[in-house]
């Protein structure tokens, strides 16, 4: 298993921020190192989706019906930044096709020490497994939903309206195989590049699951979308 922090080239926020993604990994022992993925970025994301054949269908402004969700619009400050967050994730998703991968994003940090191989033995194809408090909406809602159930790895909960899209907690670290990269991918094709927290989410893709352990967190860094 390969893993890999989405980094902002030349942002001393996002830079930092991955040095201590990657310090937390080295003081829990994790047994992998981290590389960087060099992140996509505002200036260059239209021109990479067109050529991967992607557009962005997910609404900027109020609500939209589509998939037989009803779509939340995100409080953003800069679209483009949002679309090439989607774009890094995606590009993971691609090299995810022939290997296991763990996707960081640069705010995340370990908590405690991560054996990949309980999670790639598991029946989950996308695997969460970051601490929902501070990263997702309802957090509490997912957290006490995750630990009532007594399964190390569980599928990924239903907190709200099944109209909602949900999945995993914020999708800013897990765990991609080779089967779970390819659902990723069809259903960006299909219905078009979203924020990737709401494309990961049990109404399009199968097959996600979280750990009752938590082993990330979030640094709590501004955002810098």
């Amino acid at each position: 298993m390969k893993a890999y922090a989405i980094t902002i080239a030349g942002s001393e926020q996002s830079e930092a921020s991955a040095d201590r993604l990657i310090e937390s990994s080295r003081a829990v022992a994790n047994p992998f190192e981290i590389e960087t993925l060099t992140a996509s970025i505002p200036e260059t994301v239209d021109r990479e989706m067109s050529l991967h054949g992607l557009t962005w269908t997910y609404p900027w402004e109020g609500t939209h019906e589509a998939a037989g969700m009803t779509l939340h619009s995100y409080a953003t400050r800069d679209r483009g930044a949002r679309m090439a967050c989607f774009m890094s994730h995606y590009r993971l998703w691609l090299m995810a096709k022939k290997e296991p991968i763990l996707i960081l994003e640069d705010d995340a940090e370990f908590t405690q020490r991560l054996d990949p191989q309980p999670l790639l033995d598991s029946e989950f194809c996308i695997i969460g497994v970051n601490d929902p408090r501070g990263a997702t909406r309802l957090p509490e809602v997912f957290h006490d939903v995750v630990q009532g159930r007594p399964a190390e790895f569980q599928p990924a909960p239903w907190i709200d309206d099944p109209k909602t899209a949900q999945g995993l907690a914020g999708a800013s670290a897990y765990l991609v195989k080779p089967v779970g990269a390819r659902f990723a991918i069809d259903a960006a094709r299909e219905h078009g590049a979203w924020p990737n927290d709401a494309l990961l989410c049990k109404q399009l893709v199968p097959g996600l699951g979280v750990c009752r352990t938590y082993f990330t967190r979030v640094q709590n860094t501004p955002s810098s979308l």
